[in-house]
């Protein structure tokens, strides 16, 4: 079972609300790479992405346009590897690294965990190996022995019905971490339920709540960087509807501000979690 879990940021983009949002004014905020730090009492530890790396300042032409489009901050002391060491954590204590999708923002740490299992879905393995600028995926980020090392959840998993229109996979068959597929941002992005903590990690479902709460569709160009937009829309439909059955559950997308003051409210007698700065 799930021992402790820690919610940390590695590195954070800047963007103008009003180029991503249709109705918003120009105010640039920052979006932070939201990473989740496991301990499991059998498995030992897991990660759910990995955040940004200071390898986005060296992905060559791809890396710059990036940057210039979405710029881009992150220290060597927020990065992944750093922030483990504050919980005495080596990068070769990491048993599994879940990654949700394969974009920078994500995969920024993993050539770190090279004793790690990579768990992650078909839909991503399958644009992993097939990729176009369209994937945004990084080649410098990507472990060059990752194939040898991939757990693709639909062939080595229990599948699970999460709600009528969201099917997900036990991680370990003991309904700690569930693994749940959400369409849209990428051909096979995966979010992380943590039933007993209430916590539903979603990944780039959405950006921020207001997506969710108060209907606010993205611009053009950010709909064009969805893998599929209707897919992406849909899946916020999804999610909606699962809240509606299941009010207790709170979700948390991997760019928006969690506060310490938030984190503390989820924590429980039987849910341990902090926020790891």
């Amino acid at each position: 079972m799930i021992k402790k879990v820690y919610i940390t940021e590695c590195g954070y983009c800047v963007n103008d609300l009003s180029k991503v949002y249709e109705g918003y004014r120009k105010e640039k905020v920052n979006f932070p790479a939201n990473c989740v730090i496991i301990e499991h009492s059998t498995e030992g530890w897991i990660l759910f992405d990995t955040g940004y790396s200071e390898l986005i300042y060296k992905s060559g032409l791809i890396g710059r346009v990036y940057n210039v489009l979405n710029p881009t901050f992150i220290d060597e002391k927020d990065n992944i590897k750093n922030k483990l060491s504050k919980i005495n954590v080596k990068c070769e204590d990491i048993s599994y690294v879940v990654m949700s999708h394969f974009h920078p923002d994500h995969i920024g740490g993993l050539n770190y965990f090279n004793n790690a299992k990579i768990v992650t879905s078909k839909g991503n393995f399958e644009e992993l190996k097939c990729s176009t600028i369209h994937s945004l995926i990084f080649k410098n980020m990507i472990p060059k022995n990752i194939e040898g090392r991939i757990d693709v959840v639909e062939d080595t998993h229990t599948r699970l019905k999460v709600s009528d229109y969201l099917e997900g996979y036990d991680l370990f068959d003991d309904g700690e971490i569930i693994l749940v597929n959400l369409r849209g941002h990428s051909k096979g992005q995966l979010g992380m339920l943590l039933k007993r903590g209430n916590l539903f990690f979603v990944a780039d479902s959405y950006w921020r709540e207001d997506e969710i709460n108060q209907d606010i569709k993205l611009k053009l160009i950010a709909r064009m960087i969805q893998s599929s937009y209707n897919n992406y829309v849909n899946t916020q439909k999804y999610l909606k509807d699962y809240l509606a059955s299941n009010t207790e559950i709170k979700l948390i997308a991997s760019h928006e501000i969690v506060t310490d003051e938030e984190v503390q409210k989820y924590a429980r007698e039987d849910f341990n979690i902090e926020k790891l700065h």
